[in-house]
């Protein structure tokens, strides 16, 4: 299961690393130069992510349009990562970064990915050549979890 591989902080199984906030994260400062093939590729990835994590929260799995986003998602990301190779997204309160480039903003509280994934501890997501679609089920099934705002739990733990 996914949440069985917390190790030294970083939270991992076989292909998907999440980052906690308190592991520093070491990022150059320079913004390097990214091709606009793939930050389109990217925006890409992280579109079909946010429709897949919606769709986890309010649809059954036997429901099309639960397989119909989530096959979207895997495609979208299989075929990033066979042209540009693994993909390292830091997040942010509000968005997510590839390389100092902003690829996701949404200051929506209730809506914002990034503010689900940051206000829980995590600064950093990778997703690596060879991923399987199980691994990305599992990911979006946490991440895609309905958490009351008055508990102590996060998605993390």
């Amino acid at each position: 299961m996914f949440l069985d591989f917390i190790t030294g902080g970083y939270l991992h199984k076989n292909k998907v690393f999440i980052v906690p906030k308190n592991i520093n994260n070491q990022e150059c400062e320079e913004r390097p130069e990214v091709d606009k093939e793939e930050l389109a590729s990217i925006s890409n990835v992280i579109q079909f992510l946010t429709k897949a994590v919606k769709a986890f929260k309010l649809y059954l799995p036997n429901n099309p349009l639960h397989k119909k986003f989530f096959d979207q998602l895997t495609l979208n990301l299989e075929s990033h990562l066979e042209n540009f190779g693994d993909l390292k997204l830091n997040v942010e309160q509000f968005e997510m970064k590839y390389r100092r480039h902003t690829v996701y903003r949404n200051i929506e509280v209730r809506d914002s990915l990034a503010f689900k994934l940051n206000s829980d501890g995590i600064i950093s997501i990778s997703f690596l050549e060879g991923i399987e679609k199980s691994e990305v089920f599992t990911f979006l099934d946490i991440i895609g979890q309905e958490t009351p705002y008055e508990t102590d739990d996060d998605i993390v733990t």
